[in-house]
């Protein structure tokens, strides 16, 4: 299907956030502290079906429950309780209930970006802070790039790669183009924040308590980078995803370019899966802040999700034999 939608846009009016999981091991009914803490972040999430395949959520938190004296054929439980005896069980044992907050997939893998007993779980910690607010702030005014930037504690490496950032930033507001077709049928747009080709630099202190699940996550996906000291670029667009994290060292003004270029062309493939990136964990209704009570975007086409699809196998019928004089 034809779309001229910049990717960035498409993102933010039709991809839905993945859910992160705070998986929580216990044996047998939860106390009443742990009931309250869960029942508090149910309120947190507060999430409401809209229609079939859109549901409006006011966090991308899902919490998981997995009862270890109870067998379950349901596959998500049974991996969830394998983990827990190939990895958890032998020092956590003690501590239950215990919890592992899980990103989705990235790529090949799930990332554990904080794990400890269920009441040593801070939502305040993990679910907001500062940065992530200003970042859904700068989304929803219309910034088509975020370059968030997780600075190096040598002042020289983050100064080198603001200067470059900005520079060519400016470059590329003025010298991009909106895809042409937009508001035609398959393109049309259903918030009223402004299309611009703005971009902008978001940093984070390596050091801010307040930013503790960023800076876990972000050094989990490039560990050798973030110990050597390195500063992190990661562009954030859509509602809240990240297209890569990005070593200082690998960042030169070609790359920049081609990561805007890319961001801020038409959306070539609108199946989000088949898209690079991975979700932030963000306090944020989309939906409502979106849309309001306007018209949202259909549901996405289920038939365009299908990555692999069945092949049909048909009776082959058995064919002529060949005389020996055919050509």
């Amino acid at each position: 299907m034809a779309c001229d939608i910049p990717v960035f846009r498409y993102a933010l009016e039709r991809w839905t956030a993945d859910d992160y999981q705070l998986v929580v091991y216990h044996e047998g009914e939860l106390s009443v502290s742990s009931q309250q803490l869960l029942t508090s972040l149910d309120a947190v999430i507060d999430a409401k079906k809209i229609a079939q395949s859109i549901a409006s959520k006011a966090c991308n938190l899902r919490i998981v429950l997995v009862d270890l004296n109870l067998s379950s054929n349901e596959e998500e439980t049974t991996r969830h309780q394998k983990y827990w005896q190939e990895n958890l069980q032998k020092e956590h044992s003690a501590t239950m209930p215990f919890a592992v907050l899980k990103t989705s997939r990235i790529g090949e893998k799930e990332l554990n970006v904080w794990q400890g007993p269920l009441d040593q779980f801070s939502p305040e910690l993990f679910l907001d802070s500062p940065v992530r607010k200003e970042l859904c702030k700068r989304l929803m005014r219309g910034d088509a790039v975020v370059w968030m930037l997780v600075k190096s504690s040598q002042a020289d490496k983050n100064d080198a790669v603001r200067k470059l950032l900005q520079e060519k930033s400016r470059e590329l507001s003025q010298s991009l183009e909106l895809p042409e077709g937009i508001g035609s049928p398959g393109s049309e747009l259903y918030s009223e924040i402004p299309l611009l080709l703005d971009f902008s630099i978001l940093e984070v202190n390596r050091n801010d308590k307040q930013e503790t699940y960023l800076i876990e996550l972000f050094s989990k996906l490039d560990p050798q980078s973030y110990a050597n000291d390195e500063p992190l670029i990661i562009p954030m667009f859509g509602r809240g995803r990240a297209l890569e994290v990005i070593p200082g060292s690998g960042l030169d003004a070609g790359m920049v370019g081609d990561l805007a270029v890319f961001l801020s062309g038409a959306c070539s493939c609108q199946v989000k899966e088949r898209n690079p990136g991975f979700d932030l964990l963000l306090k944020f209704n989309w939906h409502r802040e979106l849309f309001r009570d306007g018209i949202a975007p259909p549901a996405p086409d289920e038939g365009l999700k299908a990555a692999k699809p069945v092949p049909k196998l048909l009776d082959i019928p058995a064919g002529r034999k060949r005389s020996s004089d055919s050509r």
